[in-house]
């Protein structure tokens, strides 16, 4: 049989010669004859085609309200796959790029959730999937969230962000003619704005605007383009995949880590935290040299000087910082 025959194989054929050999019984001429003759069609009727049995694990198959889904353990020892399917979930949607109109209209959503390693990430994400929309049109929420984390393993760290929290690096800087050290704040993350110009053309593709509302805003609504949650404005470009930094290697130079929400930066640039840090550190003997602000020398962490100082200079927004020393 040349090579263009093979090539055309059906699944149903190809499932049949594969239980050939996993099973005592041979895929006989005259079942290839016909599958040759007639098909797959052929194949179902032929009395000399074995029915082939999936005995490696169990067979999971269902048909709900147009949903087909089916699971199979294989030759694996464990099953680790899960999968989702509802084409039938009532959910709020924004009506017209309007900001204010909602009406309730239907959407599908059908996942598959491939595990390694173990079954516990594939089962905790197929299961939070249903449970967060579940949650959501129950209790009326139309809430997001940022997310901003962090991973610090073997000297090196990686960064994964949604949305407009901060990660910084700290690290200490000599300046050229200055025998002072002082730290110079990198941030490690790009904020997500709708007037970013990749957010912006993902936003305007899926239907989508950046309105300006004191600030640009997907639809004139969410100051961000991506974020956990805000099931509103997902049909609009408004995404919850994080983008990550890559590791990065630590070196002696780098001080401390700063990961904190976006209202620090109301009223604080990245390096006005920088320059916070190391006034803080400052040993007792030069603390005469100090610049920290009065309100920093009550407080019982870095972490509560630097919320401190963002609201006392004008931040309207909640203020959440964590600090690592490094």
């Amino acid at each position: 049989m040349g090579r263009f025959k093979i090539a055309s194989f059906s699944i149903p054929f190809v499932l049949l010669f594969i239980n050939s050999i996993q099973s005592s019984h041979g895929l006989s001429v005259s079942c290839m004859i016909d599958y040759d003759n007639g098909g797959a069609p052929a194949v179902y009727e032929s009395q000399e085609c074995p029915r082939w049995v999936l005995s490696n694990g169990s067979l999971q198959n269902q048909n709900i309200k147009n949903c087909q889904f089916a699971t199979l353990q294989g030759r694996r020892e464990y099953q680790e796959d899960r999968v989702v399917c509802n084409l039938d979930m009532k959910l709020p949607l924004l009506k017209n790029n309007s900001h204010l109109d909602f009406e309730e209209d239907t959407v599908g959503i059908v996942a598959v959730f491939d595990g390694h390693g173990g079954k516990e990430a594939s089962e905790m994400g197929s299961k939070l999937l249903f449970d967060y929309f579940k949650e959501a049109i129950k209790n009326g929420y139309f809430s997001g969230s940022t997310a901003n984390v962090v991973l610090l393993y073997d000297g090196q760290i990686l960064v994964a962000n949604v949305g407009d929290s901060k990660a910084l690096l700290m690290s200490e800087k000599i300046p050229s003619g200055d025998s002072r050290v002082n730290l110079s704040a990198t941030e490690l993350t790009y904020d997500h704005h709708p007037d970013r110009e990749d957010e912006k053309a993902r936003i305007k593709t899926a239907g989508g605007s950046v309105i300006v509302w004191g600030v640009p805003r997907v639809n004139g609504v969410l100051a961000m383009s991506r974020s956990i949650g805000d099931v509103a404005l997902k049909r609009f470009g408004v995404i919850a995949e994080p983008e990550f930094t890559g590791w990065r290697v630590l070196t002696a130079n780098d001080s401390c880590l700063v990961v904190a929400s976006d209202g620090i930066f109301e009223s604080l640039k990245p390096q006005d935290v920088a320059e916070l840090i190391f006034e803080w550190n400052l040993i007792p003997e030069r603390r005469e040299e100090s610049k920290l602000p009065l309100s920093c020398m009550f407080s019982e962490s870095l972490a509560e000087c630097i919320i401190t100082i963002a609201y006392e200079k004008g931040s309207h927004d909640n203020l959440s910082a964590i600090v690592v020393p490094l």
